[in-house]
């Protein structure tokens, strides 16, 4: 089955999601932990650089890359990644799986809203729950349009997962009045 793959900069609190790649075929995985994103949750991360993630996406050598170099999505992917390498050029980046917690999964003891996908060929837009995606790149502006979106997801049934869609509802509030006072 195996893992799917994030790059996520801690500064900026955005990640991209890889799917399937690596990018780093021999970077091993420490053991979850609450240390990294304290109140996330065990989030399984190794820290990565932008000089040594450019590097690898210049060589490109690893098993997934060279079975997928071909294929538009991964070359779209690529790009992407190169240039979320530029714009975090020296922040704190980490290589995520999904072996554990997400600091961007919502729950009631950390800033989780606070963080944004960056849009890419691995992104499920049905499943978009981000507080910051939600209203600048769906442009979803009332609660009842953002609640419409999420009742489509199984994620959000509410007999499945009750409360859930509360903590999104308090994300929107808090990310809608810090965008409303800043002029976004």
């Amino acid at each position: 089955m195996g893992y799917n793959y994030y790059i996520a900069c801690k500064r900026c609190q955005r990640f991209l999601d890889l799917g399937r790649w690596r990018v780093f075929h021999d970077l091993q995985f420490p053991e979850a932990s609450k240390e990294l994103f304290p109140g996330a949750g065990n989030v399984a991360a190794a820290p990565v650089d932008g000089p040594r993630l450019r590097e690898r996406l210049r060589i490109m050598d690893d098993p997934f890359s060279v079975n997928h170099k071909g294929e538009a999505d991964f070359q779209k992917l690529a790009a992407i990644l190169a240039e979320f390498c530029d714009k975090h050029d020296s922040h704190e980046l980490y290589l995520i799986n999904d072996s554990g917690d997400f600091p961007w999964s919502a729950c009631d003891r950390y800033p989780w809203y606070e963080w944004a996908e960056v849009f890419g060929p691995n992104t499920d837009m049905g499943g978009v729950d981000l507080p910051k995606n939600l209203i600048h790149d769906l442009h979803l502006r009332s609660w009842d349009e953002i609640e419409k979106h999420l009742l489509r997801s199984h994620r959000y049934d509410p007999a499945t997962f009750p409360g859930d869609i509360d903590l999104v509802k308090h994300g929107f509030e808090v990310v809608r009045k810090s965008t409303s006072r800043w002029g976004g």
